[in-house]
């Protein structure tokens, strides 16, 4: 058999370099961030060149993702939430270290099948860019417009059949900064529009800049609305980097503003209160149906969903004798879930209410125990070579 080149992570980090430091100009405060991203494709490339057990990586591992907090904690407090309770100051910071860990070594396990971890790449990435295109900070929408444009023109040479693979030097990398970028998008839920300057600005031509600038004299304020859920308490956290103008001079400065808001206040000083609307209400059954299924075709391209893909098809193609007979297998297979699950949702609809699915799919105990469940069956996939405890308890 031909070899096949394992280096495609210089490549991929390459360009993700490339673009961040040629677009955007803060670089300074995202530093440690990239710092860790580095730490984890230098470990990634010399483990493809020579092997590195396993005690060393995750050492290694563990000082890239520290620095991921630490950027992370500059930026918003991390707060947890497991079953409406919130996890305490120190307890929060271990499980995000062991969620992010194990981001890192998910796609490096999973990048054994042609183009999957770099698709699976590219659609965290696409949502993500969506998803800052009302972010205040410019640094989101260059990153991950970095990751889009590396993943998609890799792909055409990582796709079945592979003339490439990113190796551990593109699939840990790939994990360490998507994962950064979740973090930092979800701060964004918070934010409710742009920030509103408002204060007496003046324009003039400055001879030494050649354009006209803007500044404030006397006072500035900043007002950025917030959409905060009134039973958490918030740690406020900004900082300013501004010129301040002195003579014919304009002298640097930052400033930082830390605010920590209780509950309890939050409560007292909510006066507005918007109303949550039903939009369901008076639409016809063609349209819920057809939303409904819209819905279900883009759940193919959840990470949870399109990672399983080609394992189901993989499934049916080698355990079928013939071509039909495995079309054969995929329809009926196909066919009772679909069968299944309607029929289990119409049973739970009559005995229990409209709502009881709905409760299901977000009761904590019902979700473990799924996690559960997939869990044993992601297990199952090892065989006696690779695991062989997990093998012994699905071969009994």
């Amino acid at each position: 058999t031909k070899p096949i080149p394992r280096l495609g992570g210089v490549i991929i980090f390459s360009v993700i370099l490339s673009i961040i430091f040629t677009f955007f100009h803060d670089i300074d405060s995202k530093m440690l961030f990239m710092l860790g991203a580095l730490i984890i494709f230098v470990l990634g490339f010399l483990d493809d060149i020579r092997s590195i057990n396993w005690p060393l990586k995750f050492f290694i591992q563990s000082i890239a993702v520290v620095l991921l907090i630490i950027s992370l904690n500059e930026i918003q407090y991390p707060i947890i939430k497991f079953a409406n309770y919130t996890l305490p100051f120190g307890v929060n910071y271990f499980v995000l270290f062991i969620l992010i860990l194990g981001i890192l070594n998910s796609f490096n396990l999973m990048d054994g099948l042609d183009g999957l971890v770099t698709g699976f790449s590219l659609i965290i990435a696409s949502m993500c860019f969506l998803m800052s295109l009302n972010s205040p900070s410019t640094f989101l929408p260059y990153f991950s417009s970095a990751i889009i444009g590396a993943t998609l023109g890799f792909l055409k040479f990582n796709a079945n059949p592979a003339r490439i693979f990113l190796g551990d030097s593109g699939s840990l990398t790939l994990g360490y900064l998507l994962s950064g970028m979740v973090i930092l998008i979800s701060v964004n839920k918070y934010l409710n529009g742009s920030i509103i300057e408002k204060g007496n600005i003046q324009t003039e031509n400055d001879n030494i800049l050649g354009y006209e600038v803007n500044y404030y004299t006397d006072s500035i304020v900043w007002e950025q609305k917030l959409n905060i859920d009134t039973p958490d308490s918030i740690l406020l956290k900004a900082s300013v980097s501004l010129f301040v103008k002195k003579g014919e001079d304009y002298l640097p400065a930052d400033e930082t503003i830390r605010a920590w808001l209780p509950s309890a206040t939050l409560k007292e000083n909510t006066n507005n209160t918007v109303a949550a609307t039903n939009h369901v209400v008076g639409k016809s059954l063609w349209w819920i149906f057809l939303t409904a299924f819209g819905g279900g075709l883009l759940a193919l391209l959840t990470p949870c969903v399109y990672s399983m893909i080609p394992i189901t098809v993989s499934f049916f193609t080698k355990r079928s004798k013939s071509v039909a007979e495995g079309k054969k297998n995929a329809l009926l297979y196909a066919a009772s879930i679909v069968f299944i699950f309607t029929l289990l949702g119409f049973l739970i609809t009559v005995v229990f209410g409209p709502a009881a699915l709905n409760q299901l799919a977000t009761n904590w105990i019902a979700n473990l125990l799924f996690f559960a469940i997939f869990l044993l069956f992601g297990i199952s996939f090892f065989s006696k070579n690779t695991c062989s405890t997990a093998s012994k308890i699905f071969h009994l």
